[in-house]
């Protein structure tokens, strides 16, 4: 496994891994529409792509070969603070090292 800075051909990748694995930090009983509507407005190709292009995120990729398995994001809250605002790994990767 490598982890490195995401780049522009990683974004359906990106998009892929939250659409797999957002389900599993939902509770049971939660409404799957709204929950693809959500990863549809905000975790979507597009939006990663406007992360990558921002100078107040950064978006880490993990790589199994050339696939992405996993991602980070980091958000700037001020010029000493950041906060970790997104952490998304494939179930199959879980809990590996």
């Amino acid at each position: 496994m490598n982890i490195t800075f995401a780049e522009q051909s990683h974004i359906d990748g990106l998009a892929y891994i939250v659409k797999t694995t957002f389900h599993l930090a939902c509770p049971e009983d939660s409404n799957c529409d709204l929950q693809s509507a959500y990863i549809s407005r905000h975790l979507s190709a597009h939006n990663f792509k406007q992360l990558l292009s921002s100078d107040n995120h950064k978006v880490w990729v993990a790589l199994e070969g050339k696939e992405p398995i996993g991602l980070a994001v980091m958000e700037r809250v001020s010029d000493k603070l950041a906060t970790l605002s997104k952490l998304y790994v494939l179930p199959k990767y879980q809990g590996k090292e």
